[in-house]
């Protein structure tokens, strides 16, 4: 009727109200449809509110459907329109699912700060309904972040509040989000409990996509009790409803959970079938993933369950050649999607005015580094002053990370080309090894379980290497208390270490003895906290380490290596000035020499003037046509990074700053030169944006390999970014290193480098020396150092 009347705003609205209550029902197509025709009439007479009310529900939309790159650009159009007519309530909405958009690619900083913003308005101009939400949604990002406590009682105030309107959405939403709680917490019959009262609030409501996520919750927790009937009746009933509304996460969950249980029960081609779809789900929700490499990075770290379920079915089966395969396929993607393709130039896409938001948005992270540093170096600091300064950075950076997440959404040309992922196969990691002498072990560290895939060299040239699986009953936890007392011991240069060296030795590299005894190469693929434990210092007897017998490396995964060896191959002398780069001892400050210390990481960023003397020493080593030094106040960023891209070895002695919370703002601080928009503090993401041709990074400083461990990913920090800018292999340390071993350390290694010993070769050599010698034998000098990636 009101489209014969012509009423064009009424139906608009109408057809609105039909696409929410689709929505509601699950029914995405449907809703799309509709909110569309809505869109399209709501445009046609002006009202910008209501079009960006129906933005947001469009995007929504996708989001349910895990089309995240549609999402996110839906979001940010109805953002802008609310934003340019003071819409405070469309902003508001834009926020929160933005922030769920952010969620679900796991950036919880960044989602957290969107909830927030969502949530000061919403309370600002009293919308109930929307603050209940922002609430829900704010604990859960303090939840993931593990502060439980502040989640509760995040949590009750929204469930308060939708309890007074009575939004029985919001609250079944709530509830299944304190069961998770409590879950996370180990409390299952607590979990339980929420779980029901969620499911029928749920169910009440009549969204769909609640119920199927209430029942996916439920799943885990009759898994994790070890009623497998159970947790087999919730995961299919949550599959059905995903599969039907098209909720892809939701059905990846449920798929996984009905897989597990299967394979507990013993049906085992239900469980290959369930967990195979579970991985396809995956797959497809990865390629809509909107942003950088480390979103994409950030992404598959909780989506990493049916590819080890997958692997640990088929060592069951004897299939380790598959079981190697699926392993390799949840290992650093995202390294492997740049290292494949390359990235894309955000400049090239960016309009006039989105390089001016950027050169601002820069410019502050730039002003708040400087004043930051300049504090620190302060004979007294202020540290609320300090405390102060690092909020606002924190606020920055966020800052600046949305608006380069917004421009992918705005650019669809700025995708990071996510090809079809092909693993490297048993026989194409025959070319992996430099020598035959060489073994690969690759480890998948599961909750009860840790798997070791050994690889050694077939006999003949061409043919597949052998391969050989041992399975470790050891609890990932277990396994993570021992690294972590191993590597706070020797950090620390406490002799009581040995115990944990000679257990780890034991779980994780007896079992293989047999096939790695006479290898005198190995290329180490950890897993999880295995990234943090520095395998060259075990011990196969007392005082006699690892390195003792093997040259070590380590890569991110074999599929990774393929490519970096592949990338170390195509290299070419085109564009190459410099064979090596120097940097040391950048000044920061002028300091009096009172000052100066002989600990390479002083907290106080005082001179180094050891790192000054390495770095001289090395480049005598390769003579002043073949080199270029730069040292103290000459050692800035711009030279950084304008000779970078011309040098074969990058070396850099000085301060290193690791961020293990958010490691793309880890640092390597160097001077700054007079006028320079830069700031003198290198960051991992800055290092990304670079175009290296270098063969080989050295980081000469402290914690350089540290990071945060990305489940698949690996240790994602400095020596991930150096890979993505283009270099194949980086040297890296482990914990806070002595200034005086590290510069003998440091001018052998590259002594030996010069006499084409391989890298991981001649680190080897360099480090049993010092086992060897008087002073230096504590492997608190020399185990800290290792190799990373194309060790040739």
């Amino acid at each position: 009727m009101k489209e014969q009347l012509g009423d064009k705003p009424a139906m608009a609205t109408s057809r609105s109200n039909i696409g929410y209550v689709n929505d509601v029902l699950g029914n995405y197509t449907e809703a799309l449809t509709y909110y569309e025709k809505s869109l399209a009439v709501s445009e046609e007479v002006g009202q910008k509110t209501n079009s960006a009310d129906i933005l947001t529900n469009i995007g929504r939309a996708y989001s349910n459907h895990g089309d995240y790159f549609r999402a996110l650009e839906c979001l940010e159009k109805a953002l802008k329109l609310s934003t340019d007519v003071g819409y405070r309530a469309g902003i508001a909405r834009s926020l929160n699912n933005i922030g769920v958009v952010e969620h679900h690619q796991a950036n919880y900083p960044q989602a957290r700060e969107y909830f927030q913003k969502s949530l000061d308005i919403t309370e600002a101009i009293g919308d109930k309904p929307g603050a209940a939400s922002s609430l829900k949604n704010f604990g859960t990002v303090q939840l993931d972040q593990g502060n439980f406590e502040q989640a509760l009682e995040t949590y009750q105030r929204a469930l308060t509040l939708a309890s007074q309107i009575g939004d029985k959405r919001t609250i079944a939403g709530v509830y299944g989000s304190i069961g998770l709680l409590e879950f996370t917490r180990g409390s299952h019959s607590k979990a339980s409990e929420y779980y029901e009262k969620g499911l029928h609030a749920a169910e009440d409501s009549g969204d769909r996509a609640l119920v199927d996520g209430v029942l996916g919750y439920m799943a885990e927790n009759y898994y994790s009790q070890r009623d497998y009937a159970r947790a087999l009746e919730a995961a299919e009933r949550s599959a059905s409803i995903a599969k039907e509304i098209g909720d892809r996460d939701g059905l990846a969950g449920a798929l996984n959970a009905a897989g597990k249980s299967n394979l507990e029960m013993g049906r085992v081609d239900l469980a290959r079938k369930e967990l195979t779809d579970a991985i396809e789900q995956v797959e497809q929700m990865r390629s809509q993933v909107v942003g950088s490499e480390h979103e994409l990075q950030r992404f598959l770290e909780r989506k990493t369950g049916p590819y080890y379920e997958m692997a640990g079915l088929l060592i069951g089966e004897r299939d380790n050649e598959t079981a190697l395969e699926f392993a390799e396929r949840a290992k650093a993607r995202a390294l492997v999607d740049v290292l494949e393709s390359g990235r894309g130039d955000v400049n090239k896409s960016m309009t006039a005015q989105e390089l001016g938001q950027e050169q601002a948005l820069k410019g502050r992270i730039v002003s708040l580094n400087s004043q930051i540093l300049n504090e620190k170096l302060r004979k007294e600091p202020d540290q609320n002053r300090l405390g102060g300064l690092n909020s606002e950075l924190e606020k920055a950076r966020l800052e600046y990370e949305g608006f380069q997440t917004a421009l992918y959404a705005a650019h669809p040309d700025l995708r990071v080309q996510r090809g079809r992922f092909i693993p490297a196969t048993l026989r194409e990691s025959g070319e992996l090894f430099p020598s035959p002498n060489t073994a690969i072990i690759e480890y998948l560290v599961s909750e009860d379980r840790t798997d070791l895939f050994v690889l050694t060299p077939a006999g003949s040239s061409g043919d597949k290497p052998a391969l050989r699986v041992y399975t470790v009953q050891v609890k990932r936890k277990e396994l993570a208390d021992l690294t972590e007392r191993l590597r706070d011991r020797l950090a620390r240069r406490d002799a009581a270490y040995t115990e944990q060296a000679r257990k780890l030795y034991d779980l994780l590299l007896r079992p293989a003895y047999s096939d790695i005894k006479i290898k005198s190469n190995l290329i180490i693929v950890p897993d999880g906290v295995l990234w943090t434990l520095p395998f060259q210092a075990l011990e196969s007897a007392d005082r006699h380490f690892l390195i003792e017998d093997h040259a070590i490396s380590y890569a991110p995964s074999l599929t990774s290596l393929r490519e970096m060896v592949t990338r170390t191959k195509r290299k070419t002398d085109s564009g190459m000035t410099l064979d090596l780069l120097g940097l040391g001892n950048p000044v920061i400050q002028t300091s009096s020499s009172s000052l100066l210390k002989r600990v390479f990481m002083d907290p106080e960023l005082k001179p180094l003037p050891q790192a000054e003397t390495q770095v001289r020493a090395i480049g005598r080593l390769y003579g002043p046509t073949r080199s270029k030094i730069y040292v103290g106040a000459e050692a800035t960023e711009d030279v950084l990074k304008a000779e970078a891209g011309k040098c074969r070895t990058l070396h850099i002695a000085g301060h290193g700053i690791v961020n293990n919370a958010s490691p793309m703002y880890s640092q390597i601080v160097l001077a700054r030169a007079e006028g320079s928009d830069d700031d003198g503090v290198l960051e991992a993401w800055e290092v990304m944006k670079m175009d290296l041709s270098a063969d080989l990074v050295i980081l000469s400083a402290c914690d350089t390999a540290g990071g945060r461990v990305g489940a698949g990913e690996g240790m994602i920090g400095l020596s991930w970014a150096f890979f993505v800018a283009g270099c194949p292999s980086t040297v890296v340390s482990q914990w806070s290193v002595d200034a005086d071993s590290t510069t003998e350390l440091m001018i052998q290694v590259q002594r030996n480098l010069l006499s084409r010993m391989g890298k991981a070769v001649g680190l080897r050599r360099v480090e049993v020396k010092l086992v060897r010698s008087g002073g230096y034998s504590d492997p608190f000098y020399w185990a800290p150092f290792v190799i990373v990636g194309n060790a040739r």
